[in-house]
Order: C-alpha cells, then sequence, then structure tokens
C-alpha cells in the first residue's frame, strides 16, 4: 500500500505572490494630514461662516474667519515635524511632510506679514 503524506507549503510560491498577503501596517501619515490642514486653509474663511455662523452668529464667525487661518497653519506645522521626527526614527525621510512643512510654512509665514501690515497700517498713521 502507498503511504499518503501531508502536503507541504510550496517555497516557491513566496516568490511569485511576494507581500500580497502580508498584514496590513498603516505608519502615522502625519505629513497627510499637515497637507490636509494646508488645504483647509485655502477655503478657511468660507467653512468659518458655513460652520460656526449657524451656531453662533455671524459676529463670531467674523473673528474665527481671521483665526482659523493661523491656527491651521500651525497645527499643519505641528503634524508635519511629528512626520519629520518619525521618518527620521525610521531611517526614511517624509516627502510628504516635507511638503506640508514647506507648505504650511508659507501660509504662516504669510499670515504673519498679514498682521504686520494691519499693525503698520492701522496703528502707525
Amino acid at each position: 500500500m502507498a503511504r499518503i503524506r501531508a502536503a507541504r507549503p510550496r517555497d516557491d510560491l513566496a516568490d511569485v505572490v511576494g507581500d500580497a498577503y502580508a498584514p496590513v501596517s498603516l505608519r502615522p501619515s502625519w505629513g497627510l494630514l499637515s497637507i490636509v490642514c494646508f488645504l483647509l486653509i485655502l477655503p478657511s474663511r468660507r467653512l468659518a461662516w458655513m460652520l460656526v455662523a449657524p451656531v453662533w452668529g455671524g459676529q463670531v464667525a467674523a473673528y474665527a474667519a481671521p483665526l482659523l487661518t493661523p491656527g491651521l497653519a500651525l497645527l499643519g506645522l505641528g503634524f508635519a515635524w511629528l512626520g519629520q521626527r518619525a521618518g527620521r526614527s525610521r531611517g526614511m525621510p517624509s516627502t510628504s511632510a516635507r511638503i506640508g512643512l514647506f507648505l504650511n510654512g508659507i501660509a504662516f509665514g504669510l499670515v504673519l506679514l498679514m498682521i504686520l501690515a494691519f499693525i503698520l497700517i492701522r496703528f502707525v498713521r
């Protein structure tokens, strides 16, 4: 009588499949969150009027709109900084964190320039 042996897994199949069945690992996406913050800066005035005005009224929305832009820029800078640190600890640079740092840095710099111009125009005359 022939002996029945248990089938062994084929090692040559691992070369074909590769990492298709590897466990999914979601690393922290701080750079992506930073870019999302920058994209939320662009319509921040309209967002303030759409989200704040129906709840608290137009007076509060008028003050919330100028505060939302630097707040989102600082939040985006913080996310980009965290993305840079996480990328450095893994030994690979995070391109999305660098892009988010650049975009949010420019947005925050323009906000500071706008505040300086407002102060100079309003109080120096």
